[in-house]
């Protein structure tokens, strides 16, 4: 005679039921919180980004400068010692006292619109720069692709080498603050002047693929300045040139900027001056003042940024992505 089944244990299938309902409920938790930060990770937020950005460069030891990089600067000091702007005739004595040093490069980071001085003075001063293989004017002209930029200067300074080496502000994308976080390398096919100088002492990074954190935005290709404070970098007067009063070392095998920092004698101006001077200054993540620092140094920045090859790496959609979703997954336990 056959023997009647067992019954089953009542409590084994109420476990077994808890069981199913737990990896129910987890599997719809992780689900959640996967879909959270999928959205997440689409909002833009670079506001916040870029407030941690500066917080780790404000926060951190400054890094040390490649000395690679001295500025000739003309300041209230310069204006003092000449009673009046630098001139033509002024620029082409600059250039004869630095010539023989043997710099690396000269880079203008300065408007010649204004100059003062005669048509053979000017000229005179344009035959010395056009006498300096690697001397440029830095302009914000990005041209026409495939084209050469023409000089708006009038003659004869049209002659004088220009580049295309643009300083950024995050206005109408990213944090939309102003502030001067990011650099331009190429646009279109064109390489930046910072590019083009950092090659000649970096030969390696004539293949954009072996730049730090290099990424693609608007047709051009860009990446986050490595930031020293304001006075990281060598700085001579104009005057102390003009007077001899320098070392050579300040000069000799380096990139040589050209600028100037007014700030005291235009403190008092308005309306286009005042306009005017706002250009030639950056609020950086150092500072959000109008004349944090000059344009001449963050252009120091730029070019010590690809010299040393050390940009902040922009973190990827995939990091960015398993970063919030481990967040979510805790969040939602």
């Amino acid at each position: 005679m056959a023997l009647p089944p067992l019954s089953e244990d009542p409590s084994k299938s109420t476990n077994t039921k808890w069981l199913h309902k737990k990896r129910l409920d987890d599997f719809l938790r992780v689900l959640l919180a996967l879909t959270l930060a999928f959205f997440i990770t689409q909002l833009k937020l670079d506001f916040f980004e870029s407030f941690l950005y500066d917080m780790r460069v404000r926060l951190r030891p400054a890094p040390a400068a490649s000395g690679n990089i001295s500025m000739i600067i003309i300041d209230d000091a310069t204006l003092q010692a000449l009673k009046r702007s630098p001139e033509a005739q002024d620029f082409k004595l600059l250039l004869q006292k630095i010539k023989s040093l043997e710099p690396k490069a000269i880079v203008f980071d300065l408007g010649f619109d204004d100059l003062k001085g005669s048509f053979e003075e000017k000229s005179a001063f344009v035959n010395e720069a056009l006498s300096i293989p690697e001397l440029y004017l830095m302009t914000e002209d990005l041209g026409v692709p495939g084209q050469e930029i023409v000089s708006s200067l009038p003659k004869p300074l049209n002659k004088i080498r220009i580049f295309p080496g643009l300083k950024s502000a995050d206005i109408s994308n990213f944090a939309k603050d102003g502030v001067s976080r990011r650099m331009m390398v190429a646009y279109q096919g064109r390489d930046m002047l910072h590019l083009h100088l950092a090659q000649k002492i970096r030969p390696e990074l004539k293949e954009k693929s072996k730049i730090r954190g290099l990424f693609h935005f608007l047709e051009s290709d860009q990446m986050y300045i490595n930031f020293r404070p304001e006075n990281s970098y060598p700085r001579i007067g104009f005057n102390k040139i003009l007077e001899g009063d320098f070392s050579s070392d300040w000069i000799k095998d380096k990139i040589v900027l050209i600028g100037q920092d007014l700030k005291i004698s235009k403190l008092v101006s308005s309306g286009p001056d005042q306009e005017k001077m706002e250009r030639e200054y950056v609020r950086t993540p150092y500072s959000r003042e109008t004349l944090a620092m000059t344009s001449t140094e963050l252009h120091a920045n730029m070019f010590d940024t690809l010299i040393l090859n050390n940009a902040p790496l922009k973190v990827n959609f995939a990091i960015n992505f398993i970063f919030v979703a481990i967040i979510s997954i805790i969040t939602v336990y």
